[in-house]
């Protein structure tokens, strides 16, 4: 948490709930701040009974869905831009970023979505959705669906642990590991069925070719 902001962090003070915002769109823009630790800061306030968790909710996801907007527009405008940049421009060819995209337009919302329970690699989802030329407003529609579940829970989480900060945070640690590899396992049955499509189908327009009658 940044120094200069901890002091606004108190539900005493008038830019409380302001600040909340403030500080989740510049985590989500890639700023030097943990989201999470914005959200557990503010739930241990909201469990002391000093903010109010229902005020807290529609905050805190108006700044995170502000800033995944914002990088999906940098991704979306600029994102292309930077790939002809070195490094970039060596990792990404554009023949690597048209292949990428046409899995990112069948896979990359479930992605957004995904990525909301991973944190410190949201950002690069929420830029990459913009690269890959998604449609907002599903994007948005999927990134709303994944904060929905995880900006309540974790403003509620305090209460669920009597104010156990060092409960919550094992516990998030070990959550992130587990859907890290679920995520990595899905990613990887996806790439392997299509692998075998791409078989099949070469397959069957080999079988037509031989079966095709000869002038």
């Amino acid at each position: 948490m940044p120094a200069w902001a901890e002091q606004y962090l108190t539900a005493s003070h008038p830019a409380f709930y302001p600040m909340v915002f403030v500080l989740l769109l510049l985590a989500g823009l890639g700023f030097p701040v943990s989201a999470d630790l914005v959200l557990l800061t503010c739930s241990y306030i909201a469990y002391t009974g000093h903010a109010d968790v229902w005020l807290l909710i529609p905050v805190a996801i108006g700044g995170i869905l502000l800033s995944d907007i914002c990088m999906f527009h940098i991704g979306k405008h600029l994102g292309h831009g930077l790939t002809r940049v070195w490094p970039l421009k060596k990792a990404l060819p554009p023949e690597r970023i048209e292949r990428a995209k046409q899995s990112y337009q069948i896979q990359g919302y479930r992605l957004v979505f995904f990525a909301r329970f991973m944190p410190g690699i949201r950002t690069v989802f929420m830029f990459t959705g913009g690269l890959m030329r998604l449609r907002l407003p599903k994007f948005i529609a999927y990134d709303l669906a994944g904060a929905l579940i995880v900006i309540p829970s974790m403003l509620f989480s305090m209460t669920w642990v009597a104010g156990n900060q060092e409960a919550i945070l094992a516990f998030m640690k070990k959550a992130q590991w587990i859907f890290l590899t679920a995520v990595a396992g899905y990613l990887v049955y996806w790439f392997m069925r299509r692998v075998k499509r791409r078989a099949l189908k070469a397959s069957v327009k080999t079988e037509s070719d031989l079966s095709a009658p000869r002038p």
